[in-house]
């Protein structure tokens, strides 16, 4: 049953009904306007026709239709407009029910989530009696202020209200109504309270978080129609707006003698946005001081005040947030500011009375639970820290829950995200070392009450620093060190890499020429056994396969390509249809499904085949496809490509004529195949003459004193001639 339903049997049965009674009634409605009206329009039947109390109730609720009016009013100013309003304060005149103070703050709430915080600082003009202002609420609302708040009884609005009026214009963002409000209390000699000053504030750092994202939309907009793809490159983005708003916020909170820990660490996520990398870390000493400082009495008080008074309950969630937006801007020394403040924090905590760290008291996450003990903390010991310096983790109760304080791995990961975005390889490979006990934590041999699903959700998250540090190697030609770290990578976690990382290595060793490299490293990859929860085998290989063999095809590594893709076919990753049709005297590859490098691959291993059949009398046909699935339909891709690879990478070329009534398949004539293979072998034999000549050479020790003499002999003179 609905509640107006159940209000209606409440009539029927005769139960006793008061104005509590109905103002649970429209709670209950959650904000529905037309059950809200409904109930409202029972109660005025029900409850006595102008009466304006109940005496048999205690508190507000003995105020009687009064209460209910202003719960009506409180219930239907969140967001519902206007209309509702004025319907209500028209059925209270209807009644003669005046609005009180109440009545006003509703009212004042209303207009900001209604979309009307421009007339919020007119409303309170018009109730201390501007004709001007009550003229402009007449004709916008229908709302008559004079007839209905200016009694003989004059509504006042006080300190409460200037502040509630404050608030409902920073809900909508309007900032310039807000000071607007703030003007009025000063010309009417009151001060706004810290609550309204910490929400201007907070309202400032909204403002300036929302101009900062614009701006970097505005400046990705910019790089990319300068076409500036390198990662190394930083935008440049003008901050203008968003540091204006920061810096307003920031005077604000510096105005305060005690600012609340939630304003504190909004402004400093607020500056870091903006680029005002210096005040966030000085926001942020700032909360770590209280955190080290704090009294102990704090956590005896009621939750609410615990939660706005205890930094522990903001600060976890605060240095992701910072280390977020320095790893997503690129700015390394921001994130290692960071990283040195957090781990001067945590070196704070962990200190036990004896001046140790706590090692025995380990938790499953690996973080250390220790005693606290309150020491000094300033600017100087952040300094000195290094990020290099391993410190532990701490954990804290807040309301019955641990809290962790220290470098976690997301904390790590976004130090290198941010390290790689900057293009500093050494900071990449320094700070993977720091991954190693938390990916060690999710290896599947790993002993511990942690399911595999847990382990690897924990692994994901990581995942992406591999891929971070092997961009950035690859920006930087670092391939030894990218072959290390997905090695060490490997060890650690016992999984595979994400396909990204491995697909950045095989980059990297292709441009520098190192397609041996490359082949062991895929097949120490592949070699790694997959968990349940792992993408499917075949799918993940075929991916790294196709990625290696695109990478060495692209450097010119046909050879390392060949073996590659030899090797991918035995195992069933790539495919290589190749067969042979006695009746049509028929050789027949099938280049279907396969990209540009594959089918490279592919067409050179064939014919490879074909040079050691005992006969080469029979047609070479490739076939193609017609380009039904190309990215331009009937546009073939591997036609034109085979036809100049054929013709440009073999000697003697082989020509090419189209199958009749087949324009997805191409002919090889036999001839051209037979002069390709005769040169095959005699370019084989002038090879294994070659090193003959060599080897004969070698047998004689006076041979090989005058080589040495004509060898040192050519250097000298080339020497001389420089």
């Amino acid at each position: 049953a609905t509640v107006f339903e159940i209000v209606e049997r409440m009539k029927e049965n005769e139960i006793s009904r008061d104005s509590l009674t109905y103002h649970y009634a429209i709670k209950a409605t959650c904000s529905n306007e037309k059950a809200v009206l409904m109930i409202l329009d029972t109660a005025i039947q029900d409850l006595e026709k102008g009466s304006d109390s109940s005496p048999n109730l205690d508190g507000r609720a003995a105020e009687g239709l009064s209460f209910v009016f202003n719960t009506a009013l409180s219930a239907l100013s969140s967001g519902l407009g206007m209309l509702p309003i004025t319907s209500i304060l028209s059925r209270m005149a209807e009644n003669q029910v005046r609005p009180n103070l109440e009545s006003l703050i509703h009212l004042l709430n209303a207009l900001g989530s209604s979309g009307f915080s421009d007339y919020v600082p007119v409303f309170l003009e018009s109730i201390e009696g501007g004709n001007d202002s009550v003229n402009k609420i007449r004709e916008e609302f229908d709302i008559d202020v004079h007839d209905q708040f200016m009694t003989s009884d004059k509504l006042t609005p006080q300190l409460r209200h200037y502040s509630a009026a404050i608030k409902s214009c920073l809900s909508a963002n309007d900032i310039d109504n807000a000071l607007k409000v703030l003007s009025l209390m000063r010309d009417r000699n009151l001060s706004p309270d810290t609550e309204s000053l910490e929400e201007i504030a907070i309202t400032y750092c909204r403002l300036a978080t929302m101009a900062s994202a614009e701006e970097s939309k505005i400046g990705r907009r910019v790089l990319s129609r300068k076409k500036k793809k390198t990662r190394t490159v930083q935008m440049d983005v003008k901050r203008s707006i968003s540091a204006a708003r920061a810096r307003s916020a920031l005077d604000i909170a510096l105005s305060l003698e005690n600012p609340s820990i939630h304003l504190l660490s909004t402004l400093a996520q607020s500056c870091c946005s903006a680029g005002m990398w210096a005040e966030g870390r000085m926001i942020l000493g700032r909360l770590h001081n209280a955190a080290v400082t704090m009294d102990d009495a704090l956590s005896q008080g009621p939750l609410h005040q615990q939660r706005r008074n205890d930094p522990f309950a903001v600060l976890p969630g605060l240095h992701r947030s910072l280390l977020k937006l320095a790893a997503s801007k690129g700015n390394a020394t921001a994130a290692l500011n960071f990283v040195d403040d957090i781990q001067a924090l945590t070196k704070s905590l962990t200190l036990s009375d004896d001046g140790t760290v706590d090692h025995d008291a380990a938790d499953d996450e690996g973080h250390l639970s220790s005693t606290f003990k309150k020491f000094e903390y300033n600017q100087e010991g952040m300094e000195s820290l290094d990020v290099s310096t391993a410190v532990a983790s701490v954990a804290s109760k807040i309301d019955g829950n641990n809290v962790v304080i220290g470098m976690k791995g997301e904390d790590w990961k976004l130090l290198l995200i941010a390290a790689s975005k900057a293009g500093h390889w050494r900071l990449c490979l320094g700070t993977l070392q720091f991954l190693k006990p938390f990916l060690e934590a999710t290896n599947p041999c790993y002993e511990g009450r942690e399911s595999l699903k847990w382990k690897s959700k924990r692994y994901d998250k990581l995942a992406r620093s591999l891929t971070a540090a092997l961009l950035c190697f690859e920006i930087r030609g670092q391939y030894a060190w990218a072959i290390r770290a997905i090695e060490d990578w490997i060890e650690w976690s016992g999984r595979r890499p994400k396909k990204e990382a491995v697909l950045g290595a095989f980059r990297i060793l292709s441009t520098r020429g190192q397609g041996f490299e490359l082949n062991r490293l895929l097949q120490r990859v592949l070699d790694v056994q997959a968990t349940p929860f792992d993408e499917s085998e075949s799918t993940y290989a075929e991916a790294l396969c196709t990625g290696a063999l695109n990478s060495l095809h692209q450097h010119g590594l046909y050879e390392d390509a060949d073996e590659l893709y030899l090797q991918a076919c035995s195992r069933g990753y790539l495919p290589f249809s190749i067969d042979r049709d006695d009746l049509r005297n028929e050789f027949t590859i099938d280049l279907h499904g396969m990209n540009v490098a594959m089918a490279h691959s592919a067409v050179r291993i064939a014919l490879q085949q074909y040079a050691l059949l005992e006969s080469q009398d029979g047609d070479l046909v490739i076939v193609t496809g017609r380009g039904m699935n190309s990215a331009q339909r009937l546009r073939p891709v591997l036609r034109p490509e085979v036809q100049r690879m054929l013709l440009e990478e073999f000697y003697p070329p082989l020509s090419t004529t189209s199958v009749p009534g087949n324009m997805g398949a191409l002919r090889v004539p036999p001839y051209d195949v037979n002069e390709w293979v005769s040169q095959q072998r005699q370019q084989k034999g002038v090879r294994m003459l070659a090193i003959a000549d060599i080897l004969k050479n070698l047998t004689s020790g006076e041979r090989i004193r005058k080589s040495i003499e004509m060898r040192l002999q050519t250097e000298n003179d080339d020497n001389e001639i420089k």
